[in-house]
């Protein structure tokens, strides 16, 4: 085999660009690909990697080293992959799409096949705009097509078959032949125009004499005319044509006529004076049903006893009953001077508007078995009203929510305060859900409070378990939205994958005690609300080495950004000054999530210097 030929590096170059684009489109979601830069990636377990696309109007590149512009490149402005040298294909070559040789159109384009002795050629001429090849062609199917071109010398050894309606040419004069084969003895004949005929051999030798009323056809048979003498009754004319029945004016009086002597008509219409249709004489009080215009108002009458001739004055179209139907439209406006009433529902693409003259108030009623409730738009309070209650099994949002009385969430009744607290005070329950401002009684210390942001100062990160369990990306990256600094972990798997990071803190040299009511502080989003999609835990080694029992640490998840307290330091652990505790942050998801970590906040408090 000839591993350097044109036509294995050519295989070779397509499997590549299938791989690269294989690894293109799974790189494609903005929910799994991360980039080297935006958001920055940290650890990547993925089976793939991104390349960023710049500002999306250069290629996208890589590189083999620094000089002879060697270079994959995604065209941008083509949306296909390049190769700038020739590519080698060790194994087949295969693509469930078009091969397209000679992309630039320019030129003749050329297919090389290896050859022991020599290489042979595939060509399509440009200028010709047909295929070449270099030698014999052997074809053990069936060769087909609108042209089949030999330049010296076209043989076969079995079968030549010219499909229907196609034609042959022969020495540049191009033959159609007839469809079917006759009896024996006949000939083929042109009528000089190309088109063959089977015909009697006809001795051109001998004359063929006819009659004064006969001529002689292209098969040598003498064929009847017709004279004018032989056509003096419609009988004289029925009997040339041959079993055929002509009707002539006198045998058309009525309608029953006219059906008796036409075959397969069962009616004959005319105007309303007997007469067949003739437009200048219809009748005008009558609609076409193929449809028509009128200058004047359209009356429907509907039953018995409705003596109305004529629309009332200023209406286009009057019924006089009931209309009904399976689409009543109006183009611009639709108006009612009494009860509109729909059997079924009513839907409108577009707005539907109570009290459109504006005036009072609006008023939507429902009807009930028991009362009638309803939904009131209060035109001098300029606010909705509601006769009974309201539950949704959805969110209800906006930017005020007015409460005039109490307040029941998951069953509980509150009684919120009437006033404004002040600045720095918190809700406190009576226990009977009677809300007041109280002064905060807790504080964070005296100011020995740990702050660790995204990225984490001196943090590591770190697989655990088997390889199967932490496949996934993890980025760091800015919620401009929510101004949160954030780490990122994502994966394509459907199982639970982590992925661990790990901050060492120094415990200052003037640590008194940690901080009563939330001594650690994580800020965190998830994906979904579901742990079976994604969650994050905590752990913490103290001074000792020893793990510490952490209240409200396992498997936090919210869609929106939560800030977790924990508790736990400040009951047990030995926290010596100057030197250090561990925090573990244990990222998981599965491809229907995601996992934030956002800052992690140490609440101690410090004695003075």
């Amino acid at each position: 085999m000839n591993s350097k030929h044109p036509l294995h590096q050519l295989k070779r170059w397509i499997s590549r660009v299938l791989l690269v684009g294989l690894m293109w489109s799974m790189s494609g979601s903005a929910a799994l690909a991360a980039s080297s830069w935006n958001p920055t990636l940290l650890v990547n377990t993925e089976s793939f990697n991104s390349i960023d696309d710049g500002d999306g109007t250069t290629d996208i590149e890589l590189r083999f080293g620094d000089t002879g512009n060697l270079r994959l490149f995604w065209d941008v402005s083509d949306s296909h992959f390049e190769f700038t040298r020739p590519v080698y294909v060790q194994g087949d070559l295969t693509a469930s799409g078009a091969l397209t040789i000679n992309d630039d159109d320019t030129g003749d384009a050329i297919i090389t096949f290896g050859n022991t002795t020599l290489d042979e050629t595939l060509k399509f001429n440009a200028t010709t705009g047909q295929f070449e090849f270099s030698d014999d062609v052997n074809i053990s199917g069936t060769a087909s097509g609108s042209h089949v071109h030999a330049e010296r010398l076209m043989t076969t050894s079995g079968a030549l078959v010219v499909e229907e309606g196609q034609t042959f040419t022969i020495n540049g004069n191009t033959y159609t032949f007839p469809l079917l084969q006759v009896g024996s003895g006949r000939v083929l004949k042109t009528d000089g125009n190309g088109q063959l005929t089977w015909s009697t051999d006809v001795d051109t030798n001998a004359q063929t004499l006819c009659d004064a009323n006969e001529y002689l056809d292209g098969d040598g048979n003498c064929v009847d005319v017709i004279e004018e003498s032989e056509l003096g009754s419609e009988s004289d004319l029925e009997t040339q044509l041959g079993a055929i029945n002509v009707i002539v004016e006198t045998e058309i009086d009525s309608e029953s006529e006219l059906e008796s002597l036409l075959v397969d008509v069962t009616n004959v219409y005319t105007n309303n004076d007997g007469i067949l249709y003739t437009e200048s004489v219809t009748d005008n009080r009558y609609v076409r049903i193929a449809g028509d215009t009128m200058t004047g108002a359209l009356l429907i009458k509907v039953g018995e006893g409705n003596e109305a001739l004529e629309a009332e004055a200023g209406l286009g179209l009057e019924v006089v009953g009931t209309a009904s139907g399976e689409h009543l439209h109006a183009e611009r406006l639709l108006t009612s001077s009494g009860t509109i009433k729909a059997v079924g529902a009513i839907t409108t693409d577009d707005q539907l508007q109570i009290n459109a003259d504006d005036t009072g108030d609006a008023t939507l009623t429902f009807g009930s078995d028991t009362a009638d409730e309803f939904i009131l738009f209060d035109n001098t309070q300029d606010r909705f009203e509601f006769s009974d209650d309201i539950q949704t099994p959805g969110s209800i949002s906006g930017s005020t929510l007015t409460v005039d009385g109490q307040v029941t969430i998951h069953g509980v009744t509150y009684t919120f305060p009437t006033t404004n607290g002040d600045n720095g005070e918190v809700l406190t329950t009576d226990g009977n859900g009677t809300l007041s401002w109280t002064s905060q009684t807790v504080g964070v210390g005296s100011g020995g409070v740990v702050f660790l942001s995204p990225e984490y100062p001196h943090a590591v990160y770190f697989s655990s378990g088997s390889v199967t369990n932490f496949i996934g990306q993890l980025t760091y990256d800015r919620d401009e939205t929510n101004q949160e600094n954030y780490y990122h972990w994502t994966s394509t798997k459907a199982d639970l994958q982590e992925y661990w990071i790990s901050a060492q803190i120094r415990v200052p040299d003037n640590f008194s005690t940690w901080d009563d009511a939330r001594p650690i502080q994580l800020r965190y989003r998830t994906g979904t609300a579901n742990a079976a999609d994604n969650y994050i835990s905590m752990r913490m080694i103290d001074t000792a080495g020893v793990n510490v029992a952490l209240t409200g640490a396992e498997q936090l998840k919210n869609t929106s950004w939560t800030t977790a307290i924990i508790t736990g330091p400040e009951a047990g652990g030995t926290f010596t000054a100057g030197s250090y505790v561990t925090i573990f942050l244990k990222l998981v998801t599965t491809s229907a999530g995601s996992t934030d970590a956002g800052y992690i906040s140490l609440n101690w408090e410090t004695s003075a210097p």
